[in-house]
């Protein structure tokens, strides 16, 4: 009862979203409100009080948010930060001892474990969580592929997953996360929709700039520059 109470006040008191955190040997939860501009640390002597358990390094992990503007819903996000283990983010190993690691973009439902002991093996998976917590988040898509785009990210499917997470928009086109399938790797989709395009006086000259752009951004390889993964060509979209 306390946790539907909890949930019932989320508009009320401001925040944004949620942690549900359950922790090794313990039967109760814990709702862990995140509001707008909430900065969640985790490590030895901070919000973790087990220092008897090895798995945990000092400065673990964090929970940070970002609100680019009034009209898209603020961002969740989770990043190492150069601990000895990592974390796990829907059984992905996020971590690098040897630096803070980019943050990743939380969706609602995702899972994020916490190691309980080393592990000499980033990769392997198996492990028993001493942390485990579930991201909840209320989200209205503000963007609603039309049918024809449906179908072309059903073409496309197996290789690249187009959520309904809004990061960006203008006049002719949108910004959403996607996830490559193979790797679970976070990306960034720019939908450019030709068909408005068309409408446009200057429609075939702005469609020759997008290619032109495009052609561009896949000579660039800069540290500072966000790599380009692949592009898809359609009669009516530009991926």
């Amino acid at each position: 009862m306390a946790q539907d109470t909890e949930s019932m006040s989320c508009e009320r008191d401001g925040r944004i979203a949620e942690l549900e955190l359950g922790r090794r040997c313990q039967d109760d939860t814990e709702t862990v409100p995140i509001y707008p501009e909430s900065l969640l640390k985790y490590g030895r002597g901070d919000r973790i009080r087990q220092q008897h358990d090895q798995g945990y390094s000092r400065d673990h992990f964090e929970f940070y948010v970002i609100t680019f503007d009034e009209y898209h819903p603020s961002l969740c996000y989770v990043r190492d930060r150069r601990s000895r283990n990592g974390i796990r983010v829907n059984g992905q190993h996020v971590g690098d001892p040897k630096r803070i690691t980019p943050g990743h973009c939380l969706l609602d439902g995702d899972v994020i474990t916490v190691p309980g002991q080393p592990s000499r093996d980033a990769n392997v998976s198996e492990f028993i969580p001493c942390m485990t917590f579930h991201f909840k988040q209320d989200y209205v898509p503000l963007y609603v592929p039309s049918p024809i785009q449906q179908r072309e990210m059903d073409f496309f499917a197996a290789r690249f997953n187009v959520t309904d997470r809004a990061l960006g928009n203008g006049a002719h086109a949108r910004v959403l996360l996607a996830i490559e399938v193979a790797t679970k790797r976070q990306m960034v989709c720019k939908i450019m929709n030709v068909d408005r395009l068309r409408m446009r006086v200057d429609g075939a000259t702005t469609l020759r700039r997008w290619k032109q752009e495009i052609d561009i951004v896949k000579q660039l390889h800069h540290p500072n520059v966000i790599s380009y993964v692949h592009a898809i060509y359609s009669p009516h979209t530009l991926w």
